[in-house]
C-alpha cells in the first residue's frame, strides 16, 4: 500500500487524469450515464462517514436526556431490564468518551501547534543576544569604515612621501658612495682599491630580493673590510661607511619595488589590521549566531502542518471509535427490541383450545367366510 501511494505521489497529475477517466467510464457503464447524480450520491455517502457519528451522539444524548421515571418504570417492567440499562449506560459512556476524545485531540493538536514555553523563551532570549552581537558588529564596521575614510584621504600623500623619501635616500647614498670611491681611487693606494673592487664584486654576486638577502650581503661586505684591516689602515672605516651607505641604498631600492600599499597603511595606521580582524570576527560570529537563531525560531514557530496531520489522525480515530461503539450499541438495542417483539407476539396469541378426542374408526372384520345355502334336492 505504501508503494502504491508513493507511486501516486510521484505521478500525481497522471494518476488524477486516469482517475477521472475511469470514474467517468464506470459511471457511464453502471449508472446509465447519470454522472452528476452518481457523483452527488457518492459525495453524500462519503460525507455521511463524518456526519453519522455526530448524529449518533445526538441520538445518544437525546436518549440519555429522555431517561425519566416513566422510562425507568418501563425498563423495570421489561424482561430485559439489565440489558436496557446496560445499553443506556453504554450510550452515556460513549458520549463521555467521545467528548473526552475530542477534548484530548484539541489539546494534543494545540501542543503540537504551539511549541513549549521554554523553547519560545529560549528563542526570544537568544534573539536578544543576536541583536547585541549585531550591534557589536555594526560598531566594528563603523570603526573600520572610519579608518578606510582616513586612509582614502591621505593615501596619495603617504605613497608620494614614501617614494620621495626612499628616492632621496638612494640619491644621497649614490652621492656619498661616489665621493668615497673617488677618494679611495685617489688616495687609498692599491690595497684600498683592491678591497673596494672586492666589495663591488661581492655585491654583484648576490641577489637582494629580501631584507635577509641584503643583511647577508652586508655581513659579507663587513667581513671583507675587517679581513683587510691591517693593510687598509684608516681607510677601513671609510669602506665600512661605504658598506653602510650601500645597505641603506639597497633597502630603499627594495622598498620602492616590493613594499605594498597594505604595508604602507600598516605603518601609517597600526590599528588597521586589528580593527579589520575584529570586524571579520564579529561578522563571522554574527553569521553563526543568526544561523542558530534561525533554527531556534523554527523550533519555536507554530507547527501548522504537523498540527493539521495530528488533528486529522485524532479525528479519524474519533470517527472509528464512535462508529464501532455505535454499531455495538445499536446491535444491542436491536436484540432487545427483537426480544420485546417476540414476547409481545407470544402474549398476544390466543390460548390453545382443549384437545378433542377423535373416535377411532371401526372396521367390520368377518371371522369366517359366508356359506351359500343349499337348495333342496329334486325329487
Amino acid at each position: 500500500m505504501a508503494e502504491l501511494f508513493a507511486a501516486f505521489r510521484q505521478h500525481l497529475v497522471w494518476s488524477l487524469m486516469l482517475f477521472v477517466v475511469i470514474f467517468t467510464g464506470v459511471t457511464a457503464m453502471f449508472a446509465n450515464g447519470r454522472l452528476l447524480a452518481f457523483a452527488g450520491g457518492l459525495f453524500r455517502v462519503l460525507a455521511s462517514i463524518v456526519a453519522t457519528p455526530f448524529l449518533f451522539i445526538r441520538r445518544a444524548v437525546t436518549a440519555v436526556l429522555g431517561h425519566s421515571s416513566e422510562a425507568e418504570a418501563r425498563y423495570r417492567a421489561s424482561d430485559q431490564y439489565l440489558l436496557n440499562k446496560g445499553m443506556l449506560v453504554l450510550q452515556a459512556i460513549v458520549i463521555v468518551l467521545a467528548v473526552g476524545a475530542l477534548s484530548a485531540a484539541i489539546v494534543v493538536t494545540w501542543n503540537v501547534l504551539v511549541p513549549p514555553s521554554e523553547v519560545r523563551r529560549d528563542a526570544n532570549e537568544y534573539a536578544k543576544e543576536v541583536e547585541a552581537q549585531r550591534q557589536r558588529s555594526a560598531e566594528a564596521d563603523a570603526a573600520l569604515a572610519k579608518l578606510d575614510a582616513e586612509w582614502a584621504q591621505k593615501q596619495e600623500k603617504v605613497v608620494a612621501a614614501f617614494r620621495k623619501e626612499r628616492q632621496q635616500a638612494i640619491n644621497t647614498a649614490n652621492k656619498d658612495m661616489t665621493s668615497i670611491e673617488s677618494s679611495v681611487q685617489s688616495y687609498a693606494g692599491p690595497n684600498g682599491i683592491s678591497t673596494l673592487q672586492n666589495l663591488k664584486q661581492a655585491i654583484a654576486e648576490r641577489s637582494h630580493d629580501s631584507y635577509d638577502d641584503i643583511e647577508r650581503t652586508k655581513r659579507r661586505l663587513d667581513y671583507i673590510v675587517s679581513n683587510n684591516w691591517y693593510w687598509l689602515g684608516d681607510w677601513g672605516g671609510t669602506l665600512n661607511r661605504w658598506n653602510d651607505l650601500w645597505q641603506g641604498k639597497a633597502i630603499a631600492t627594495y622598498q620602492l619595488a616590493a613594499v605594498t600599499i597594505d604595508e604602507l597603511r600598516a605603518g601609517e595606521q597600526p590599528s588597521f589590521q586589528e580593527t579589520k580582524g575584529m570586524k571579520q570576527r564579529q561578522a563571522d560570529s554574527l553569521a553563526e549566531m543568526e544561523q542558530i537563531l534561525t533554527v531556534k525560531r523554527e523550533d519555536a514557530s507554530l507547527k501548522w502542518k504537523a498540527a493539521f496531520f495530528r488533528a486529522i489522525r485524532a479525528f479519524i480515530a474519533f470517527l472509528m471509535f464512535v462508529w464501532l461503539a455505535g454499531a455495538v450499541i445499536e446491535g444491542g438495542w436491536m436484540a432487545i427490541h427483537v426480544a420485546d417483539d417476540v414476547r409481545r407476539i407470544r402474549e398476544a396469541a390466543p390460548a390453545a383450545a382443549e384437545p378433542v378426542a377423535v373416535p377411532e374408526p371401526r372396521i367390520v372384520i368377518r371371522d369366517a367366510p359366508a356359506t351359500r345355502p343349499v337348495a333342496p334336492a329334486e325329487a
